[in-house]
């Protein structure tokens, strides 16, 4: 039973991590689909788009954090030469399993807000590229609606409906009013292309997408397998 519970944590652990590197991986080789599609989305989604273009090191870090967590938990289970030393006793103590739990769950609240922030790029996009899929006559319907609705925002302009009263909250980060004000409908569907891509555009952006999501899934299994091997080793040190 206690060995089952040893060699559970790096299981957990080794799955994390291998986890972790293929949404590394994936995320690296579906990234440029989502970086051209949020390039013609304006500036609106410039929180977004700073993180698509450093997406390979934001991945690069997370990777280390799982693999220093593998390493520790590996530490601690295994009985050989190389844990014997005063670095490798200090890294398997729980008061050191405790902190890099910790670690990882901060980072795991910091990836959720970032997966949030994706999901709703992911969710624009598809709708937009889906648009384009539609044809000429759509995009230029939506281009005269965007402009509508742009125009209806500036100051002193003619609302036939009578004097305004409404106050349209905004985010910094994924911004609609900015979105709508820089949105060109023939450029976004330029960007991300036409005649049959569309299809290749989504498909890329969902893998894209299911990265982050799975990496979400690989920290939260790292701090199971952390937090369990602080138990177990908590009650060899008493």
């Amino acid at each position: 039973g206690g060995r089952c519970a040893e060699m559970t944590s790096v299981l957990f652990a080794l799955v994390a991590l291998l986890t972790g590197i293929g949404c590394a991986i994936d995320v690296g080789f579906t990234k440029k689909p989502f970086q051209d599609a949020l390039e013609g989305m304006g500036h609106g989604t410039r929180w977004v788009d700073r993180l698509s273009w450093n997406v390979d090191w934001y991945f690069a870090c997370l990777v280390i954090i799982l693999e220093f967590g593998a390493l520790v938990i590996c530490l601690s289970t295994f009985d050989c030469p190389a844990t014997r030393g005063p670095i490798a006793r200090t890294l398997s103590t729980s008061r050191s399993l405790c902190i890099m739990r910790s670690i990882v769950i901060i980072v795991l609240i910091v990836h959720l807000a970032v997966t949030q922030l994706v999901t709703l790029s992911f969710g624009a996009i598809a709708f937009l590229t889906y648009l384009c899929g539609m044809g000429m006559g759509v995009q230029v319907q939506t281009q005269q609606l965007i402009y509508s609705i742009s125009n209806s925002t500036l100051e002193g302009s003619y609302d036939p409906y009578g004097r305004r009263h409404w106050h349209a909250w905004d985010t910094p980060f994924l911004s609609a009013q900015n979105t709508l004000r820089d949105l060109n409908m023939h450029r976004y569907c330029r960007e991300v292309g036409h005649d049959g891509t569309e299809h290749f555009v989504i498909l890329s952006d969902k893998h894209f997408y299911l990265g982050f999501l799975f990496m979400v899934f690989a920290l939260a299994l790292m701090a199971m397998a952390l937090h369990g091997e602080k138990e177990r080793v908590m009650v060899h040190e008493l």
